[in-house]
């Protein structure tokens, strides 16, 4: 007796060559196709916060996952990621995700929940979720060690909007890039 497929797998023709539906195959053998609902541009790059939050997801201890594009005080549109439980090590996570993603995906900030906001339909619900700690990844204050760290670092907190940056901070950890920056010396011309 004939069993029916345990699935349906659809593919698509286009320009004349046959492509597979997104996703990635579950337990079952089947492949689920994933939604590109959820596609930003940031920087310069698309990025798709499904992937983002599929690579998350993967990391131990992780249950549940969300990631958005928010806006920082500085004006600059930064990646936040979302995570529970909340004894999930954001920086572990971070580092994790350096090896699975490209740069551009990797979120700027790690924030753990102790619950995910979820609507009705168990989705999770993004405009209940918490805005980040945005100096989360910022190092110990360091003070300057020489005239010319001092200068860099008055640029760097004028930059960044931020009254007070360690001499050891890592300058994209706490928020800058590097069209920023680049634009910002230009404008101003301090260091020369």
């Amino acid at each position: 007796m004939l069993q029916p497929p345990r699935c349906l797998v659809t593919c698509c023709v286009c320009f004349g060559r046959a492509k597979q539906p997104a996703g990635r195959p579950a337990p079952d053998g089947c492949t689920h196709g994933s939604v590109r609902a959820h596609q930003v541009k940031l920087r310069g790059f698309r990025v798709e916060l499904g992937e983002i939050e599929n690579a998350l997801s993967e990391l131990p201890g992780v249950q549940l996952a969300a990631a958005l594009v928010l806006q920082d005080p500085t004006g600059s549109q930064r990646l936040v990621a979302y995570v529970t439980p909340a004894f999930a090590d954001p920086a572990a996570a971070k580092a994790d995700l350096r090896e699975r993603l490209p740069a551009h995906m990797v979120p700027d900030v790690v924030v753990p929940l102790e619950r995910m906001p979820l609507l009705p339909n168990e989705k999770v619900d993004r405009k209940a979720l918490p805005a980040p700690d945005w100096g989360a990844g910022a190092a110990e204050y360091v003070a300057p060690a020489s005239e010319l760290e001092a200068r860099l670092q008055a640029v760097w907190q004028e930059v960044l909007g931020r009254e007070r940056i360690s001499a050891q901070a890592d300058f994209f950890a706490v928020g800058g890039n590097s069209l920023k920056a680049r634009l910002r010396l230009l404008s101003q011309n301090k260091l020369s």
